[in-house]
């Protein structure tokens, strides 16, 4: 995964004249990487992905994709490059298959192996029991598969994803996911931003933005580790209250997570002291140490953004 498909330097893209959507970033993506882009809305992930589909010109900076600049030579990556954004676009009165066959012409698939491509397709994301129905009646996961091949339908090299799954059950991100395994797995580079941690957690390296800044880019492994902090996960009755009272005394280090309340330590034997204490008129259920989670990493650096933002 040596060679660099996706070369960004200096990129800053501006809406209007003073908001900044990416703010002089830098990033490179080998090929046969699945790179994730998390962080909050408004952080820049649609944009950056736009950017580097061809879809929008970049105010500043230099986004090279296969070596060719984006901004100028837009028209030569069209036919490398799938895109599949938050609103792709499936016609409701055509039938799965129609919608194949909609993308094969307009993706310029050679007319002898339109039929081919449609067939594997189908295959491939197990739509082929449903080719005949009208695409407005599938379920909402049948129909992000559906507008994933129709993405791949021309066999592109990169493949980009703006937040895929998002609505969808978990057992069809699942699936989802298989199939871009399955991609990946022929060679080709995937970029996905995802609102899912668990997904993050799948992707080959993840780039953390932040007001249109990468804040961090790394495995999801050594962006954990990078934290060299413990963590320690606590079960109360009632939770917000507690949550409430350590949030208080601890400030940003205490998260709470679901039913839980997590709080980042460095020293988590004395500071599980110092909790027990500050809860005295709080049913603690359980206290102990875990490993933290990209999760528990994506809410910190929101905190310490958000904190040093004050």
């Amino acid at each position: 995964m040596s060679d660099i498909i996706i070369n960004i330097k200096d990129l800053t893209h501006l809406y209007g004249k003073k908001i900044a959507a990416l703010d002089n970033l830098n990033l490179s993506i080998p090929k046969g990487e699945i790179f994730g882009i998390i962080g909050p809305d408004g952080a820049g992930k649609t944009t950056l992905l736009r950017i580097i589909s061809t879809v929008m010109t970049p105010t500043r900076g230099d986004v090279k994709v296969f070596g060719a600049d984006t901004a100028k030579e837009g028209e030569k990556l069209k036919q490398r490059i799938g895109y599949l954004s938050q609103r792709f676009s499936l016609y409701g009165d055509l039938t799965v298959r129609e919608n194949l066959d909609f993308y094969s012409e307009l993706f310029n698939v050679p007319v002898d192996e339109k039929e081919e491509r449609i067939v594997r397709q189908l295959r491939f994301t197990n739509l082929e029991p449903f080719s005949g129905r009208l695409a407005e009646y599938l379920s909402g996961g049948m129909k992000q598969k559906l507008a994933l091949a129709a993405t791949i339908i021309h066999t592109p090299d990169l493949v980009i994803l703006d937040e895929p799954t998002t609505g969808v059950d978990a057992l069809t991100r699942r699936e989802f996911w298989k199939i871009l395994y399955d991609i990946n797995l022929r060679g080709i580079t995937i970029v996905i931003a995802t609102p899912y941690m668990d997904e993050a957690d799948r992707c080959h390296r993840v780039g953390f933005l932040y007001n249109g800044k990468l804040k961090a880019c790394d495995t999801p492994a050594n962006l954990i580790d990078s934290m060299k902090m413990q963590m320690i996960e606590l079960v109360c009755r009632p939770i917000r209250k507690a949550f409430e009272i350590l949030k208080e005394r601890l400030g940003e280090r205490v998260i709470l997570f679901g039913d839980t309340v997590h709080i980042l330590a460095e020293n988590a034997e004395s500071l599980m002291v110092q909790v027990k204490e500050e809860l005295k008129d709080i049913e603690v259920i359980s206290i102990h140490i875990i490993k933290p989670t990209l999760e528990d990493l994506f809410v910190s650096l929101m905190e310490k953004e958000k904190a040093s933002a004050r």
